[in-house]
């Protein structure tokens, strides 16, 4: 039986990374780090940790939500391409979240959490359309309050977490 090369077959296949951070946060992240060096072989799309709607009005001033309050709102997508890191690194902006920290775990709780997980997701189908591109690969760097658990969807190559 010939042996197949697993990483070879993966090798292109762009990577979708969630985490705790923002790509402009005012700290560094593992992660972050993580994803300048995968698009050195690859497109990496760095999805935001998504702004509540308490966050936004707290920090509606503040430079790094002025620049993204368009997408925040849903009035444009937010996918932008991060050349001055590499040309394969792309930040994603999710529309603003409903916070759901504040409700007890239960029925309201996995209600409006699977409503969140539905609104990161199509974000991200939407910016890997934008880029040409179907299949891809998760990588949910340690955030387990957004898409602990992907919607089985074909398109999925690879699960890391």
């Amino acid at each position: 039986m010939p042996t197949i090369n697993c990483m070879a077959v993966l090798d292109q296949v762009p990577i979708v990374m969630i985490s705790m951070s923002r790509w402009d946060g005012d700290f560094s992240s593992t992660s972050w780090s993580l994803a300048k060096t995968f698009a050195a072989d690859r497109p990496v799309i760095y999805v935001d940790y998504p702004y509540t709607w308490t966050e936004f009005a707290r920090k509606r001033t503040h430079p790094s939500v002025i620049k993204r309050r368009e997408a925040l709102l849903g009035k444009q997508n937010g996918l932008v391409q991060l050349k001055e890191f590499n040309k394969n690194l792309y930040g994603l902006t999710p529309p603003m979240m409903f916070p759901v920290n504040w409700l007890s775990k239960g029925k309201l709780f996995q209600i409006a959490s699977s409503i969140r997980d539905k609104t990161l997701w199509k974000s991200v189908k939407i910016a890997l359309k934008q880029l040409g591109h179907e299949n891809f690969i998760l990588f949910n760097a340690f955030n387990p309050l957004y898409l602990s658990a992907p919607p089985k969807d074909p398109a999925v190559k690879a699960v890391i977490y």
